[in-house]
């Protein structure tokens, strides 16, 4: 466990428990310490997002402090223990706890932060900053937490006084991390971003979901973290649509399907396939009165329209964050079937959903990320020895050469 200056480098990480007070409008009780304990070190590039799991929360040591920072033992383990699992402290190392205080401080703690110590691109004089990221999300798989503050370790730092500056500073973004759903935002609200790899062999797309989902964050698909509790989602529905043909700022597709929660009516304007379109879903109150040709007619008699053939969209989603920039993208993979003819379509769509709002949120950031993933994704294709391409091909203009012939 660091004790001065120089043991604070460039990769490491922290994990402090303490006392829920310390994060949300509770009273504070003087007698639960914080804790602090090392785990597994980065390469030291800052990161927007941590996720801590049980097994990434093993430690071989202890720093016990009061809570105003000063010290008050560390402990030396013979081997490393399981310090967070699920939502709860983990057994082994309630029962260390145990031996030094009364049951009821093991049961008060909560993971408060992670402080992670990475370089400082502003010149050797500083060498080091140290991030801190706040609790944002528990769930029984992992923990995540949310950057929300940065600072300078000065040449005098120890580790206790890192973690008292970091806890002086963790109530930045309170509103944004510290309560469930408040943590995001949409860039560019209203359109879609969304690069598509066509995939060319006939491969069953549960098999390609189910593998992908576990690859997240290993050298298939690094610097990204599950949307944990979120990982994988299913979605099939049977689609009406019609291709909008005039007036020219129209141009695209509407589409209808309805689901057991609801009809769902979908515009889509976009005049060539490409990484951006517009698009807005809207929620009836009943269903249609009739097909989805006589709804346009009765609300849009301004457009000029043409029916398509309806199809069944079968699509599997993996949703997973990106750990230095806190953007969240899907790879939804599809099964596309035109019912009229029985022809298929099997693409995985890498799609921009939200951003974590964090310290340091940047949009600019968003397309490149995307392309990063898009890019990995086809590599993984690649691997596994499926056929496919890079491409923009939209739904619409499939349908098209379904019934006009490939332009």
């Amino acid at each position: 466990m660091p004790r001065t200056s120089t043991d604070l480098n460039v990769g490491q990480r922290f994990l402090i428990f303490g006392d829920a007070a310390h994060q949300f409008a509770l009273e504070h009780r003087p007698d639960i310490p914080l804790f602090v304990v090392p785990l597994a070190a980065t390469e030291g590039v800052p990161r927007a997002v941590d996720y801590v799991t049980a097994a990434g929360s093993a430690t071989g040591e202890v720093l016990a402090l009061s809570r105003d920072g000063a010290r008050l033992y560390h402990r030396a383990l013979p081997e490393a223990i399981t310090t967070w699992h699920g939502c709860f402290i983990g057994a082994d190392f309630r029962a260390l706890l145990a031996q030094r205080h009364p049951p009821g401080v093991a049961a008060a703690l909560t993971p408060l932060m992670v402080i992670h110590l990475c370089g400082n691109p502003s010149g050797p004089a500083a060498p080091v900053v140290a991030e801190v990221l706040v609790s944002t999300r528990v769930r029984a798989i992992g923990a995540v937490f949310t950057r929300v503050a940065r600072f300078e370790v000065g040449g005098d730092d120890d580790l206790a006084t890192v973690v008292c500056g970091g806890l002086r500073l963790s109530p930045a973004f309170h509103d944004e991390v510290a309560v469930e759903w408040q943590e995001f935002t949409t860039f560019e609200k209203g359109i879609e971003i969304e690069a598509k790899i066509g995939l060319l062999d006939p491969v069953p797309i549960w098999s390609l979901t189910s593998h992908l989902s576990s690859l997240v964050g290993t050298e298939a698909l690094p610097g990204f973290i599950p949307d944990v509790g979120n990982e994988v989602q299913r979605w099939e529905n049977t689609q009406e649509m019609c291709e909008v043909l005039a007036p020219a700022d129209q141009v695209g597709y509407i589409a209808a399907w309805q689901q057991a929660s609801g009809t769902y009516v979908k515009y889509k304007r976009f005049a060539h396939d490409g990484l951006r379109r517009q698009e807005t879903v809207e929620r009836l109150d009943d269903p249609l009165p009739g097909s989805l040709p006589e709804f346009i007619t009765a609300r849009h008699p301004e457009l000029t329209f043409r029916p398509l053939p309806s199809l069944t969209r079968t699509h599997f989603d993996v949703n997973l964050e990106s750990s230095a920039t806190g953007h969240f993208f899907g790879i939804e993979i599809d099964e596309v079937r035109e019912l009229a003819g029985g022809r298929i379509l099997r693409q995985a769509e890498v799609e921009y959903h939200r951003s974590r709002v964090h310290d340091g949120l940047d949009p600019s950031t968003i397309e490149p990320e995307l392309e990063r993933l898009a890019g990995l994704v086809q590599r993984y294709l690649t691997g596994l020895g499926v056929a496919s391409e890079r491409t923009y091909y939209s739904k619409l203009s499939w349908l098209r050469d379904c019934v006009d012939g490939p332009s």
